[in-house]
């Protein structure tokens, strides 16, 4: 009985159930040294190593009526009529042979789930999933190596920024000379002696004198009355 480890070394195993998972509901189980492909609860393909001492390792599937015999006849050092199921429209594909075209055992395999699956998924199926399903997965030794990366470019350095005006430092710190050094006084800002003679030939405006409140006029009375003329003397 083949245990975990020699299943993972069969590649050829492990391929065809990727191209079986790569298809809609597709699932697997392994017997032994077999593996059965399904769909929903339909077997569609069977990966048989050794079946029953034939000495073959090779794919069963499902093809059209007559197409087993077809296929057997053009090419009998690939295909060949596999037991119990070949009578009913099966047909086996050998891949213990060199030059396993896996793109033909994935387009074998799509026919056969199209036949087997309910019709819902089997328009969905597709080939090319299948056919990306059955590349072999890039190991570390096959990937090329990675392109060397240019070095980052380096800025320019930018020029040292003026240190601020250090605050001068502590009297204590500082020589007792220097310590002991009153502070200067500021000298008075110089004077033009030109504005000076300026001003003293322009003369000083009297300061203006303050308005002092004058007594009311005396309001004139007003004329007096004409004296009533005498009355003509009537003729």
């Amino acid at each position: 009985m083949m245990n975990k480890k020699q299943q993972l070394k069969d590649s050829r195993m492990a391929r065809v159930i990727r191209i079986c998972h790569a298809l809609p509901e597709g699932r697997h189980e392994i017997h032994s040294k077999h593996a059965t492909l399904l769909v929903r609860d339909k077997v569609f393909g069977y990966y048989l190593n050794d079946h029953h001492g034939d000495g073959i390792i090779g794919l069963a599937c499902k093809v059209l009526p007559g197409d087993n015999e077809a296929l057997i006849a053009a090419n009998p050092a690939r295909y060949y009529m596999p037991s119990y199921v070949g009578a009913r429209g099966w047909v086996g594909l050998r891949l213990d042979i060199a030059g396993v075209d896996w793109n033909e055992v994935a387009e074998l395999l799509v026919g056969s789930y199209k036949l087997n699956a309910p019709n819902r998924l089997a328009v969905v199926a597709k080939s090319e999933l299948a056919r990306a399903a059955a590349r072999p997965p890039r190991t570390a030794a096959s990937q090329p190596p990675p392109r060397p990366s240019a070095p980052p470019a380096k800025k320019p350095a930018r020029p040292a920024r003026k240190a601020a005006a250090e605050a001068p430092p502590p009297a204590s710190a500082r020589p007792a000379a220097e310590a002991a050094t009153p502070p200067r006084k500021e000298a008075p800002p110089a004077v033009d002696t030109r504005t000076i003679a300026f001003l003293e030939q322009v003369p000083q405006r009297s300061a203006r004198p303050i308005n002092v409140a004058r007594p009311p006029r005396k309001s004139t009375p007003p004329a007096a009355t004409r004296a009533a003329r005498p009355p003509r003397p009537q003729e």
